[in-house]
């Protein structure tokens, strides 16, 4: 009787770096929303945030009126620029299956 040939070990499971991502496309998509309706926003928050301070220690109505009127965008801004980066954060750490 012949014995069965001797078949090579199967090559090792990749690891880290070496394994190779299902989910870049996803992680481009996360990049790119942040970079084009992330950073506008978050850039113009700071921006416009010590602005609206300022107006806001004037003291006078007018002044007031329009710190307020700065204050809410630049939330919403700051907002948006926070989720987006935080989004893109947790999806550049997460472990490939």
């Amino acid at each position: 009787m012949s014995q069965p040939p001797n078949l090579p070990p199967p090559p090792p499971l990749p690891r880290g770096r070496d394994r190779k991502s299902s989910d870049s496309g996803y992680k481009i998509t996360v990049t790119i929303l942040f970079v084009v309706l992330g950073l506008p926003p978050g850039l113009c928050s700071l921006y416009f945030t010590p602005a609206a301070i300022e107006l806001w220690r004037d003291g006078t109505p007018q002044a007031i009126a329009y710190a307020v009127m700065f204050a809410f965008p630049c939330l919403v801004g700051f907002i948006m620029f926070a989720g987006l980066l935080f989004w893109l954060i947790r999806t550049w750490r997460r472990a490939s299956p």
